[in-house]
């Protein structure tokens, strides 16, 4: 796991299942908000929610339900973001050149995505 090499910072998270039962208490003991709350198989950022408070976590959770029976909940972690690609040819993993995103919303949600100037995206990052 990338997280016990100390390098970089990976969000904790919580998964949850469609049908097990889950407590709010037993989520907010192991995550500290604020938090993501997504559906696991959808990658679109529309149904991504940032959650800043407590009351607004159930209803989260129930509008990524309706997207997928699994959702991913992940503390939010302040800094630069970052993405890199990565693709296997001839047997090799390569790695393509940093990637850093800077949105002008609080978050690179499906806006900042898909509007064209509401996001930059720096390659090389610095």
């Amino acid at each position: 796991m990338v997280k016990a090499f100390n390098v970089v910072n990976i969000a904790n998270s919580v998964h949850l299942i469609k049908g097990e039962p889950y407590s709010m208490g037993a989520i907010l003991d192991q995550l500290k908000l604020p938090v993501f709350v997504k559906p696991m198989k959808v990658a679109a950022a529309w149904v991504w929610s940032k959650v800043k408070e407590v009351g607004g976590l159930l209803p989260a959770i129930e509008k990524a339900f309706k997207e997928d029976n699994q959702v991913l909940i992940e503390e939010f972690i302040e800094g630069r973001e970052l993405t890199i690609g990565v693709y296997r040819a001839n047997g090799y993993l390569h790695a393509l050149p940093a990637t850093e995103i800077v949105s002008k919303n609080e978050f690179f949600d499906y806006e900042a995505k898909y509007t064209p100037g509401v996001t930059k995206e720096i390659t090389p990052a610095g």
